[in-house]
């Protein structure tokens, strides 16, 4: 192999072959002058030294051993390119150091466009593989966000058939459907005469509406359920009965039916706290009412009694639930629906209030025996017998010595116990009563004198021993 160096030239033509080095020789582009060398590094000497690469002087050349002449092909330029005084007379071509150099710079540039196209393919992989080995994370991150979301129930799809339509239609002009069923209006209410009324005007107008809207659904317009943002209430174990009271630790049982109800306040919230306030005082009360009902009635609750399962003020942690009771006076005996209303307020919604339908059917009666035992006419608030005497679990000792202290300042008079000194003794086998309620009425009779003796003797007791205040400290 061979390079040389043409003289008006500094760049290295090579490698070369033996015929392609004679052939620049017998074309003329290689000079004996310029230097040629059999390594890109050197040693280079003339060409004119190159045994038989040029014709000596005196040494004619022997025609019977004339030099081949074999085309070259290190090019790949069109005869046009190239001159015309460059061209061999067989057809072959010797590529010129600028087509070296552009053959070098395509090569260059392919390289280059090789390397880029194996980078962006790396780079892609690797994101890829990243990916994949990330995925337990962000799947759980997503999670962790949507469990953070408040949940929106979505409706069970429900397929609409024409007696359906039919329905629809025919409740639409209803006033007050949605405040019944707990939804919100869809539209704006306009401004009526009813915003100039007094406030008890516009709310018997209101429940006016409510009824109207109810009496649509018939005796079959139940609705024991109702929610409001993450508030479920739930009404359970309706009944007309004898209340069950407590004062004190002592169980009291009135002998008037009430209409009584427990209602079931669940938090359906994962992450927030609830307050709830029971809505018996103030001016947001809870309410019932029927049709035709002159007015709501509030809560009946005994001045210095506590109804059984009665709760004031609780808190609802998440997913936490709490039951309350109700007593309410006894609605009309032919009233089919009863309404009720528990105030949003109590739950911190200022906006929503949670109503509900009770049918006559779903509620329980255990009023008759009330109502012959009593047998007095309606002596509520003046008789309630003794049902269980005991003593709270959770009376402490300054109690019991404050109860002393006002026994002894009390009078001369015997502490009357409810339901012995009010309601008269009936007669045996009368008013209809059978010998099974007769035994009970005894029996909390004789309950009652019992507790009568122990008080009058703790008050004898108060009095014989000396009064002394406690010392201070």
């Amino acid at each position: 192999m061979w390079f040389c160096k043409f003289a008006n030239s500094p760049q290295i033509v090579g490698p070369l072959s033996d015929n392609q080095l004679r052939a620049l020789a017998r074309q003329g582009r290689l000079q004996p002058t310029d230097v040629v060398a059999q390594d890109q590094n050197g040693p280079w000497y003339a060409a004119s030294q190159v045994r038989g690469l040029f014709a000596q002087s005196g040494e004619p050349q022997s025609a019977g051993q004339p030099l081949p002449q074999i085309a070259i092909p290190l090019t790949k330029k069109s005869s046009e390119e190239m001159p015309s005084s460059r061209q061999s007379q067989t057809g072959a071509a010797v590529p010129t150091p600028e087509a070296l150099l552009k053959q070098r710079a395509q090569r260059r540039k392919q390289a280059r466009k090789l390397t880029l196209t194996l980078i962006w393919s790396g780079l892609a992989l690797g994101f890829v593989f990243v990916l994949v080995l990330m995925r337990p994370v962000i799947s759980s991150m997503l999670q962790t966000r949507s469990e953070k979301r408040p949940e929106t129930r979505k409706s069970p799809e429900i397929t609409r058939s024409p007696e359906d339509s039919a329905m629809t239609q025919r409740v639409a002009s209803i006033p007050g459907l949605d405040e019944v069923l707990g939804h919100a209006p869809t539209q704006p209410k306009a401004l009526t005469k009813a915003t100039t009324e007094t406030p008890q005007e516009s709310r018997m107008e209101r429940l006016t509406k409510l009824i109207a809207a109810s009496q649509a659904f018939g005796a079959t317009a139940q609705k024991l359920h109702d929610s409001h943002a993450n508030i479920e209430m739930t009404i359970e174990d309706c009944r007309i009965a004898p209340a069950s009271l407590r004062q004190r630790g002592l169980g009291f049982q009135t002998p008037k039916a009430y209409f009584v109800f427990k209602l079931r306040i669940r938090n359906t919230s994962s992450t927030e706290t609830a307050r709830y306030r029971s809505p018996r005082e103030g001016s947001q009360t809870a309410e019932i009412w029927w049709d035709k009902a002159p007015q709501t009635l509030p809560p009946w609750q005994r001045p210095g009694f506590t109804l059984e399962g009665q709760i004031e003020d609780a808190s609802l942690g998440p997913g936490e639930a709490l039951v309350d009771t109700f007593a309410f006076q006894p609605p009309p005996d032919d009233i089919p629906l009863i309404y009720v209303r528990i105030p949003g307020a109590s739950v911190d919604l200022d906006t929503d209030d949670f109503l509900f339908v009770i049918a006559k059917d779903d509620i329980q009666r255990f009023d008759k025996a009330a109502k012959t035992s009593a047998g007095i006419g309606e002596r509520d608030e003046a008789s309630i017998g003794p049902m269980t005497p005991r003593k709270s679990e959770s009376a402490t000792q300054s109690d019991s010595r404050q109860a002393d202290e006002e026994q002894a300042d009390m009078d001369e008079e015997a502490v009357p116990i409810p339901g012995i000194h009010d309601a008269p003794a009936s007669s045996p086998g009368g008013n209809g009563m059978n010998e099974e309620e007769q035994a009970k009425l005894e029996e909390l009779r004789k309950r009652g004198e019992m507790m009568q003796e122990v008080l009058d003797r703790q008050r004898t007791n108060q009095k014989s021993l000396p009064r002394s205040r406690p010392q201070q400290r």
